[in-house]
């Protein structure tokens, strides 16, 4: 088994930061990421308009209605 130090997992930290911070750099932090308003619109119309309910016959059904 291989030991680690903690100057080992202060390096890997840095490094893995730097990493992202070269893959994202516009963004500072993984909290900034997130679906745009757009996207969440969408979701909340869809689900204003999606209709699921039971039957008898064919256990569920499923109606958009627009």
């Amino acid at each position: 088994m291989t030991d680690f130090t903690l100057q080992d997992l202060v390096n890997f930290s840095r490094n893995e930061k730097k990493m992202v911070e070269d893959v994202l750099p516009e963004l500072s932090s993984a909290e900034e990421i997130g679906p745009s308003d757009k996207t969440l619109q969408f979701i909340m119309d869809y689900s204003k308009a999606l209709s699921v309910r039971k039957s008898k016959n064919l256990n569920h059904i499923s109606m958009i209605l627009n």
